[in-house]
């Protein structure tokens, strides 16, 4: 997190740290992971029993692919801005905003960086459906141009 204050973003490694130091941090990556590999598990799983290396296999990846993709979004709308949008607000109720704005950042700096705060977490739980979009490749999924 140091690097994060030698690049002029102090509150976003202070925002950073105190999420990380939480349990229900690492209760909902977990839950997270959990849904979406049980998700891919029981959507694929009768063709991973199979043999997958048939012909008639491909094409399976897409609808799944898609699906969790589609999921992905849905959450991102729903709770997302839920989560950003009490960023600010725990600063004003805590009474620690006020101690915030007497340093060298400006008003927006404050909102970009707990913006950010909220945004990085999230965007690493995404980065959990990689390993699912790869096997969804490999099983005749792939990108429309």
């Amino acid at each position: 997190m140091a690097s994060l204050r030698n690049f002029g973003l102090p509150l976003l490694a202070k925002e950073l740290r105190e999420q990380s130091g939480r349990p229900k941090t690492y209760a909902l990556r977990v839950l997270y992971c959990v849904l979406v590999f049980s998700f891919f598990y029981f959507s694929i799983a009768d063709t991973l029993q199979q043999n997958s290396l048939s012909l008639a296999n491909l094409g399976v990846g897409r609808t799944v692919v898609e699906t969790l993709f589609l999921w992905q979004v849905a959450a991102n709308l729903a709770f997302l801005p839920a989560l950003t949008g009490a960023a600010i607000a725990n600063e004003r109720e805590r009474g620690t905003l006020e101690l915030i704005r007497v340093t060298r950042l400006t008003a927006w700096g404050i909102v970009n960086e707990k913006l950010l705060s909220r945004l990085l977490p999230f965007a690493i739980l995404q980065m959990v459906s990689i390993p699912i979009m790869a096997i969804g490749y490999a099983h005749g999924w792939s990108f429309r141009c």
